[in-house]
């Protein structure tokens, strides 16, 4: 049977331990995100924020043409990045996750507005996807809504930008979006490139509406915010950097405290979920007729994976929050029937494996090998991180905390130190 690779909706990188797989708890992952780091979103360093600021300004002032906001913030995106390319050496990839697109704009040297506004010319999910949450938040733009396209450009946000790239290259970028103007100087280049640093200005500007928000949020997410700021500020200046559940931060709340580690118990439950799907898909690909029977025995080692999801669901029931969507999740993972823990957990997967007439089958992203994960690797979940190993964090927090961690190195000016394998080239395909 051919395997598939459905599904990715065009990432630049396939995760290497496994695909998406919501489960139906998407509404509880972004609770328990946003009890640990209010207003982050999926930002992560300093330039993603600006660039689909940028974006929305650029937007603004080209109302009369109606080029939307996300079609105007995808395109500056795909600059930025096509332009960083460019200054690479030799050809080969850097090995950076600040760089979206690298495969698709490999080679490319038309940036002109009307061909990076191409269907197809940069990335389904660009960086400007993580931004969404943080830009109102910040007070960067105001919104009628949630949706992008509703957002326009704050005078804190308008600041933000002359400070990261002053009036007369603001000016360049306008005029490109009009088709008037090329971007061709290396300040601008600089100024846009995901790679290069913020100005200083634009940094201090950047960290200080991470302190203070927005007028319209809500305080205590304020504090929340800034509270988890501080906490990560010393672990770059030097504080203990293996950290436990154990030991609160003394710059934590133990409200803010108890609902990271109640988070990251639920995280464990989902990623031990994950794990018995994965364990399912592997002896089906192993089977001559594709299938598992969820009413004849169950195999042994799918029965361990189950056993191991039941000991993480019942120590997010010992502290449990009042989160719906998370309560069913466990009581259904708490099951003492084996069987009908496969039959639940597969309905809620139907992407990867489906159910049919009592078995699970393949589904449309179906690969048949998937890396299961030991007890101590899945510790370090949910998914992949950027943060250096020098860090050790307690096991399954926020991985908002981790991306704090770095926009704070960012916006400090040494977030290279904290990347893994940052400035690496490879000449292999990502």
């Amino acid at each position: 049977m051919a395997t598939l690779s459905w599904g990715l909706l065009g990432s630049e990188k396939i995760e290497r331990a496994r695909r998406t797989r919501t489960l139906g708890v998407g509404r509880a992952v972004i609770e328990f995100n946003d009890l640990a780091v209010p207003g982050l979103g999926g930002v992560w360093f300093a330039k993603q924020v600006m660039l689909a600021t940028l974006g929305v300004r650029l937007a603004d002032e080209a109302a009369s043409e109606r080029i939307s906001n996300i079609i105007m913030a995808n395109a500056v995106e795909a600059l930025g990045c096509g332009l960083a390319l460019q200054t690479l050496d030799d050809g080969r990839q850097l090995q950076d996750s600040r760089i979206k697109g690298s495969i698709k704009l490999r080679g490319k040297t038309d940036f002109s507005f009307k061909t990076v506004v191409k269907p197809g010319f940069y990335v389904t999910q660009p960086m400007r996807m993580a931004t969404v949450q943080t830009l109102p938040a910040l007070g960067l733009v105001t919104s009628e809504g949630s949706r992008f396209n509703t957002f326009s450009c704050t005078e804190r946000g308008k600041a933000l930008l002359i400070a990261a790239l002053g009036e007369r290259q603001l000016k360049t970028l306008s005029e490109w979006t009009s088709g008037m103007s090329m971007v061709n100087s290396q300040k601008l280049r600089d100024a846009l490139s995901p790679l290069e640093p913020l100005t200083i200005g634009a940094r201090k500007i950047l960290m200080a509406q991470l302190q203070q928000g927005s007028v319209q949020e809500d305080p205590n997410r304020k504090i929340r915010r800034r509270s988890a700021l501080a906490w990560v500020e010393s672990i770059r200046q030097g504080a203990e950097l293996c950290q436990d559940w154990s030991n609160k931060p003394s710059q934590l709340g133990e409200e803010h405290w108890t609902d990271l580690r109640i988070g990251a118990l639920f995280f464990a439950t989902r990623d031990a979920a994950i794990n018995v799907l994965d364990a399912i898909e592997s002896h089906i690909h192993k089977q001559s007729v594709p299938t598992l029977s969820l009413t004849n025995p169950i195999p042994k080692n799918i029965i361990e994976y189950i056993d191991r999801l039941r000991e993480r669901a019942k120590a997010y029931e010992a502290l449990e929050k009042e989160q719906a969507e998370a309560k069913v999740f466990c009581n259904e993972c708490l099951q003492s029937d084996n069987a009908l823990v496969l039959v639940k957990l597969v309905e809620r997967d139907g992407r990867v494996l489906q159910l049919r007439n009592g078995y699970a089958v393949p589904g449309p992203a179906f690969k048949g090998k998937s890396e299961l994960m030991s007890e101590d690797e899945m510790e370090s979940i949910p998914g992949d991180d950027e943060v250096h190993e020098a860090i050790y964090w307690p096991s399954g927090i926020s991985r908002r905390v981790k991306n704090l961690f770095l926009l704070n190195a960012d916006l400090s000016g040494d977030i290279s130190k904290w990347i893994k394998g940052q400035a690496t080239k490879n000449g292999d395909e990502e």
